[in-house]
Parts: C-alpha cells; sequence; structure tokens
C-alpha cells in the first residue's frame, strides 16, 4: 500500500511539474493538483530514515463493490476552505491498512443536490492524514482539516 501511495503521489508531482515548467509558474505557486501536504507525504513516503518513514493505506472498496468505479463510489466529498480541503461522508466497506499513517481514498464530488441524489458528480482521489506527526491518532476535527483532494 506505501509503495503505491507513494507511486501515485510521484505521479501526480510530476505532472505539476511539468505543468509548472510549460506555465512557468513560480516556485511558490500551488494548484488543486499539488499542495504542501502531498509533499510532505511523499517525502515521508519515501523517506530511508526511520524516524521520518510513514506508511499508507487505501480506504476504497465500498460495500456494492465490483469493477465499475464510477457505479461503486458513494462516498460523498464536500469542499470547504481553500480549495484542496474537503469532507468525506460515507462508508467503505474494506480498508488496507488501518493503522497507517495516512491513507487515500476515493470520492464522488457532486456539485449540486441533484447529482449528489442520483450519485453522479466527478471521482477524485483523497488524501488523509490519519495520525500527526507524534505517530499518534488524530482527532476526528483535526482529520477534517487534513483531508486534501487532488
Amino acid at each position: 500500500m506505501t509503495d503505491g501511495a507513494a507511486f501515485t503521489l510521484r505521479q501526480i508531482k510530476r505532472s505539476y511539474e511539468s505543468q509548472r515548467q510549460i506555465q512557468r509558474q513560480s516556485v511558490q505557486s500551488q494548484n488543486k493538483f499539488w499542495c504542501p501536504q502531498l509533499e510532505n507525504a511523499f517525502r515521508r513516503l519515501t523517506s530511508s530514515d526511520p524516524a521520518e518513514f510513514i506508511t499508507s493505506g487505501q480506504w476504497m472498496t465500498e460495500k456494492n463493490g465490483g469493477s465499475d468505479v464510477n457505479a461503486a463510489t458513494s462516498t460523498n466529498a464536500v469542499g470547504y476552505g481553500d480549495k484542496n480541503h474537503c469532507r468525506l461522508y460515507g462508508y467503505k466497506w474494506f480498508s488496507s491498512a488501518t493503522d497507517a499513517d495516512m491513507a487515500l481514498s476515493l470520492a464522488r464530488f457532486p456539485r449540486s443536490t441533484e447529482e449528489l441524489l442520483n450519485n453522479s458528480g466527478a471521482i477524485a482521489m483523497v488524501y488523509l492524514k490519519v495520525r500527526n506527526e507524534t505517530n499518534t491518532e488524530i482527532d476526528e476535527e483535526l482529520n477534517y482539516k487534513e483531508q486534501v483532494y487532488f
């Protein structure tokens, strides 16, 4: 799970860096596909220092399951605060590595009440910070502040 999360974040980082070069954006700029939380997670997932290294889970599977991800995803994400944060509402039937420091999850981002009621809208991956830097579980309210979608 950790290797898969590091690979996924690396691909997103490469894409972001390519876009930044093409658009000649400043080093300080950030978009919804890369942010300091993801940079920190990637650095720690790929660290060879045991004091820095973190593990990752994947929280994807929902009760109705199946290979059709669009039909099977009913967890909803509602954006709040800045453009990168959201809250998740739903239930994951199977979650791997629930004792990990972070997780990647899938969620649907409905843009209207109609999309919410029809279980439609875009699907995106969400970064969830499960543990803080002292390796203790973080409370629910803090966890809401650390859910970042990309």
